[in-house]
Formats: C-alpha cells, sequence, structure tokens
C-alpha cells in the first residue's frame, strides 16, 4: 500500500508509522505551515522510514474555534485540493490521520477518497462529531450508565452563573473541541473564572465547565470494535498521576500500570453510538467516592498505543484490518503485574523547566519579597529524585518509541526532543500550578 500520514505533529502519528511500515511500499508525510520550524514541530516527518514530504495548509487552529461543523470552510475546502492532488500523484491507497483536527477532516471528506478506492480507518462523521463534542458525550455517557463529573455547557455569562449556582470551586473551565489537554483551566475562585471565560470566547464559541475530581488514579478504557459492532479487542489501563505536572495534566503519562477488564458500560456506549474502529475512553477515579468518572473520549488512535505494541499487539495495523473487513486475529499479553512507563525525553524537558522554576522561585524569594510567589507550590527536589528513582530503577518497565528511536530513528528523536522542551517552556508557570 501507499500510506499518508496527514498529521505528523503528534507523537500517534508517529506510532501509526512505526506499525504500518511492514505493509506499506511508500509513506507519505504532510507538513502543515506553521512557521519557520514546521519540519522540527512535525517530528514524525523526519522519520527515516518517510519516503517524501509535502507541506500543506494548516486547519487545526480553524478546527479548534468552529468544532465539527457540517459546511466545509474555503480552508477546508483548500486543505482539500491540496490533499487530493497529492493523492493523485503519489497514488495513495490509505490515509491513516490520528489527530482529533484530521480525524475529523477526513471522515467529513471521506466520500472524496472513498470514491477514488482510498481507504481511511475513522468512523462516520456523525459518530466522530458527537464524541469530538466534549458536552455531547458527556451527556450521552450519563445515559449509558457512566458516571460523569457535574457538566454544564457555557453560552454567555448568565448560563456562567448559572452553573456556578451548581458547583463548588475549584472547577475546571475547557473547550467542548480540545486536544492533548489544551486550554483546559483548573480555576479557584469566580473573579479568575470570568476572565478566563472571557479570553477563551476570543478563541472557540464551544466551551463548558465542569466540577473537579480530586484524585490522581485514572482509567483508560482502549477498545476496538469491528463490524456489526462486534467487540474486536478490549483492555483498561490504570495509572497514578505523577507528583510533577504540566498542561494541568500528567506529567509523564501513566507512569504505574495495570491492565484489567473495559466496564460493560462503555460497550453499551460503544453500542449506542454504532461505533467501528478504534476508540479510547478515559476517566479519573474520584477520590471522594472511589468511582469511575468520565473525562474524555477520543475517536482515533490515541498516545497511549504504542503500549500495547510494545506487548505485540499492533493497534494501528489492527484498527486498519477492521475498515478492510479482514480477518482479525490478536495474541494474548503475558502480564506479570504493575509496571512502570516510561518516557525519558519528555521526563528530562519537564525536569529541566523544574529546575529553572527552582531557581526562579529562591530569586522571587530575595528579590520581591513582598509579592504572592508564583512558584511556591512546586515539589521539593528531593520528592523529584525519589519519584523518578523508583520509575526508573524499576523490574517492569516499558519506555516509549519516541525515546528508544534516538538510536533507530534519531533524527524524530532529536526533533520531538527540541518541539517538547519549547513547548514546555511555553506553557510554565502559568499551567504548573494545576
Amino acid at each position: 500500500m501507499n500510506l499518508l500520514i496527514p498529521d505528523s505533529q503528534g507523537p500517534q502519528s508517529y506510532y501509526v508509522i512505526l506499525g504500518m511500515k511492514s505493509v506499506c511500499r511508500k509513506i507519505i508525510v504532510t507538513v502543515p505551515h506553521v512557521g519557520k520550524f514546521s519540519r522540527i514541530y512535525s517530528s514524525s516527518s523526519n522519520s527515516k522510514y518517510v519516503t517524501k514530504n509535502y507541506s500543506v495548509t494548516g486547519i487545526n487552529d480553524a478546527w479548534f474555534k468552529n468544532g465539527c461543523t457540517e459546511k466545509a470552510t474555503a480552508l477546508e475546502e483548500n486543505f482539500l485540493a491540496e490533499i487530493l492532488h497529492i493523492c493523485k500523484r503519489e497514488k495513495i491507497t490509505v490515509i491513516y490521520p490520528s489527530s482529533d483536527a484530521m480525524v475529523s477532516f477526513f471522515s467529513k471528506h471521506n466520500h472524496h477518497f472513498s470514491e477514488r478506492s482510498i481507504t481511511i480507518p475513522v468512523p462516520h462523521y456523525s459518530i466522530v462529531r458527537s464524541t469530538m463534542n466534549k458536552y455531547t458525550i458527556t451527556t450521552m455517557a450519563a445515559q449509558a450508565g457512566i458516571d460523569i463529573p457535574q457538566t454544564f455547557l457555557l453560552a454567555d455569562e448568565s448560563s456562567l452563573e448559572k452553573a456556578l449556582s451548581h458547583l463548588r470551586f475549584p472547577v475546571l473551565v475547557k473547550p467542548c473541541f480540545g486536544t492533548v489537554a489544551q486550554n483546559i483551566y483548573k480555576i479557584n475562585n469566580k473573579e479568575k473564572l470570568y476572565s478566563r471565560f472571557n479570553a477563551l470566547k476570543l478563541k472557540t464559541d464551544n466551551l463548558m465547565v465542569q466540577e473537579f475530581i480530586p484524585g490522581n488514579k485514572f482509567i483508560s478504557d482502549h477498545v476496538l470494535t469491528a463490524n456489526n459492532y462486534n467487540l474486536a479487542l478490549s483492555y483498561k489501563l490504570q495509572s497514578e498521576e505523577p507528583a510533577l505536572k504540566i498542561w494541568q495534566n500528567n506529567g509523564s503519562d501513566h507512569n504505574h500500570l495495570s491492565i484489567a477488564h473495559v466496564d460493560p458500560n462503555v460497550f453499551m456506549l460503544l453500542k449506542k453510538l454504532h461505533y467501528k474502529g478504534f476508540a479510547n475512553v478515559q476517566f479519573k477515579i474520584d477520590e471522594r467516592d472511589h468511582r469511575e468518572k468520565l473525562i474524555d473520549f477520543n475517536p482515533r488512535i490515541n498516545l497511549m498505543a504504542w503500549i500495547m505494541m510494545s506487548y505485540g499487539i499492533n493497534v494501528p495495523y489492527v484498527n486498519y484490518q477492521i475498515f478492510q473487513d479482514q480477518r482479525i486475529t490478536v495474541k494474548s499479553i503475558r502480564y506479570k503485574g504493575a509496571m512502570n512507563t516510561l518516557q525519558p525525553i519528555r521526563d528530562l524537558s519537564i525536569f529541566l523547566v523544574y529546575l529553572w522554576c527552582v531557581v526562579m522561585k529562591i530569586c522571587h524569594r530575595y528579590i520581591f519579597p513582598a509579592k504572592k510567589n508564583p512558584f511556591k507550590n512546586i515539589p521539593s527536589f528531593m520528592h523529584i529524585i525519589m519519584f523518578h528513582k523508583k520509575r526508573y530503577f524499576s523490574k517492569f518497565k516499558r519506555i516509549d518509541p519516541l525515546s528508544t528511536c534516538v538510536f533507530t530513528d534519531p533524527c524524530v528523536a532529536l526533533c520531538y526532543s527540541l518541539f517538547y522542551f519549547w513547548h514546555t517552556c511555553s506553557k510554565y508557570p502559568d499551567d504548573f500550578q494545576a
């Protein structure tokens, strides 16, 4: 097959390349226009497995602002024309999107490609619209018997005032359409909530507010459903949030992992949606009542696909087989207990910024003693060292491919390191105090 990867920025696009490379004659990657350092931002485009790169129009920002719309915008029409030209020139047979914006786009315009005999392993657009809208999927999950945090749609300040009559601080304010925990804010008081609400309203009209769920334990259900919505593969990953955070999310994703059975209510939700393909349903365990509560739904290959790939389950290829109506065989997992999943590139980037925060905390204490120290809540240095020592010297561990490829695919590792360090620096210290 001739494979096109239309979103080379996210780590999951590299996992797709690793999963599909053995059955591909050539792999083509598109790089969006995002400035001078587009190729660095699109780390997967630098892989040795990639045959050729094309520069294309970027549509991620427009998707974030408008969400999943029915009518194609002028920007989408331009992007579609570019992709169709690439498909014709390179004789593309499979397009494999793995980011929210691209899954939404290619699901929406799938008919243009199916009539050209090009396979795109994504769900139907009506399903994508429902699952990517965080407010809609939260409502549907509640109807399927899944526990959810209290959630309110925000149209204007009056709806925000009404929501606050039902909620207690802290709360989370977030866009209905978003990705990788960007623009999700934990708010501790009313004044800051209104300020953040007005700032986000300039970026998108689709906003919601939720109760904050206390706790540091997370659940991630991974499900692959085949024809007639029958279960093809399912596994549950349980993890604990690390001590050091980034983007008000996990600093080192899923550091302590165990595998269990998926909640039957998740299957009920997928059947109600008529879902086909790979789905990732994320929960947080509420420390107040110890119940799993929905926090996200991803209708795509996600950042944790590499964990099952490390066990020999080729998630990207199995997902492709489902959309090709092929027979699926999945090997059983030999699992020996709790496991630490390590991401050295991310850990090192965050640790370097942490050291900078420590220095700034000390400087702020002596230079501006009368002002509130924005770095006062950072963990102690010894706590961070012991935390990483326990993980990296554990008996059972897995290291993500974006770190191990420093030897096998060094350009990818280098570009991802530079990008992740820059992105980390751009987010601290504002999002550090989660």
